[in-house]
């Protein structure tokens, strides 16, 4: 999660900042907060998100209930461009 807060303000929002930084590590989401979007020197990184693997199967059923036919279609032209082989 992306969190916007200027430097100004980063005491006086200490408590709910604190709150949400253990909300993100027992989810295991990553937390970066910064003072101006545009400037990527003003980021830092509070928490570091988990990787996972995900199977197969259970990503296929994802995508199979909630992406539309047209997004299945982008994603499996994607993979495909992705191994050098167009689909039709």
């Amino acid at each position: 999660m992306l969190i916007e807060v200027r430097n100004l303000l980063v005491e006086a929002h200490r408590q709910q900042l604190d709150a949400i930084k253990r909300t993100a590590i027992e989810h295991g989401v990553g937390m970066i907060v910064f003072d101006d979007p545009a400037d990527c020197e003003t980021w830092e990184e509070i928490v570091g998100a988990q990787r996972s693997e995900t199977s197969p199967e259970l990503l296929n059923d994802f995508i199979e209930t909630q992406v539309s036919q047209a997004g299945q279609q982008t994603i499996a032209s994607a993979i495909e461009r992705s191994r050098g082989v167009e689909l039709p």
